[in-house]
């Protein structure tokens, strides 16, 4: 299943500003250190962060790109049935459009 997310916020600027849309996939192979994914946080909902640090049995640490975001601290560690998809690729907002 693929899902486009739009980003609301600069918590991801540079990379990703408000605005700009990410097309995501629920079923991939694998998630690596870098990789940007949306997921369901028990309190803060769904967010599209970077992975920071993978844990040996599958649990993931998440960063926002710059200092108005969420720390780390203040996410904590994801478990994997938390992820919902691992971003593909992202569009900015003046580039995307519907046909």
């Amino acid at each position: 299943m693929i899902g486009i997310f739009k980003i609301h916020g600069e918590s991801m600027h540079p990379a990703l500003s408000s605005g700009d849309f990410v097309v995501a996939a629920r079923f991939y192979r694998q998630l690596a250190m870098g990789d940007l994914i949306v997921f369901q946080h028990p309190v803060y909902g769904r967010l599209i962060k970077r992975i920071k640090q993978l844990d040996p049995v599958g649990n993931i640490l998440v960063q926002s790109e710059n200092k108005q975001g969420l720390s780390s601290e203040q996410m904590g560690w994801l478990e994997p049935n938390q992820i919902y998809a691992k971003v593909l690729f992202s569009s900015r907002k003046k580039q995307f459009s519907l046909l």
